[in-house]
């Protein structure tokens, strides 16, 4: 699963043996591919089990669809899936932010044997950029820092955006009028708040933290993490290619 969403896995790993301590040392680091793997495994599960759970409600809810009806079922799964929800997003939202700092040193690994394979081979590749963060991305950065690690801790900047952001409470959904509710499209932080001061003079609001459901976290997370994925396995295969390298103390290999 995993596997098919990254290139890295295909390409290998570069092994620099010293032969004046005779140990070997391997770039990026090991444990870098080991957690690539497992957290791109921890976010297609969180998605899978998401949808498993809400699965049981969403077939009742349209088996008993009538336009311009709100039935039973639609106000069971409103009453009982939010927890579920934000469970799964607050989950996926961890890991997708682990998973990018470990995109993000596995970048920085490849960028200083760039520099290594400069200094003692003459070596250097053009490096491409990481990836530009989307104000999407952006968005779900700071979810994870002001619902998730630091959650009530006021902002001063903007205590309305920590206000918002403490209270899981802001769930909602859209009910169409022609089809039946799709429970997977519950909303996460969907309304705003504004700050008066004493005078009533409006000081700051909220900043924008809605997520529209599982399916549109996932697919623009997925994309951020594609690319970042993408540019750290061209930086490797071009390095790959000018392997094997000596010189006096060292030789670089490449193993698959």
């Amino acid at each position: 699963m995993a596997k098919d969403k990254t290139r890295l896995m295909s390409i290998g790993i570069i092994k620099c043996h010293d032969f004046k301590s005779s140990r070997n040392r391997f770039v990026p680091r090991y444990h870098l591919y080991d957690n690539i793997e497992m957290i791109w495994g921890f976010l297609e599960d969180t998605v899978s089990e998401c949808l498993k759970r809400s699965a049981p409600y969403q077939e009742k809810i349209n088996s008993s669809f009538r336009v311009g009806n709100i039935s039973y079922f639609d106000l069971e799964a409103l009453h009982s899936l939010p927890r579920y929800y934000i469970k799964y997003l607050f989950t996926y939202v961890f890991f997708f932010g682990a998973l990018t700092e470990v995109y993000e040193v596995f970048y920085d690994d490849l960028k200083n044997l760039n520099d290594e394979l400069h200094k003692e081979h003459q070596l250097r590749i053009k490096l491409p950029k990481m990836p530009k963060k989307t104000p999407y991305i952006e968005k779900v950065k700071k979810i994870r820092n002001i619902s998730i690690t630091h959650v009530g801790k006021q902002n001063k900047k903007n205590p309305a955006t920590s206000t918002v952001a403490a209270n899981w409470k802001y769930v909602t959904i859209e009910l169409p009028k022609n089809e039946p509710m799709d429970i997977n499209k519950l909303c996460f932080f969907s309304c705003r708040i504004d700050c008066k001061d004493s005078d009533g003079k409006m000081v700051h609001t909220s900043e924008d933290l809605e997520i529209k459901g599982i399916h549109e976290l996932h697919e623009n997370c997925t994309k951020y993490l594609e690319e970042f994925d993408s540019v750290c396995a061209e930086i490797l295969e071009k390095i790959s290619c000018e392997l094997p390298l000596k010189n006096g103390d060292k030789e670089f290999t490449l193993i698959r």
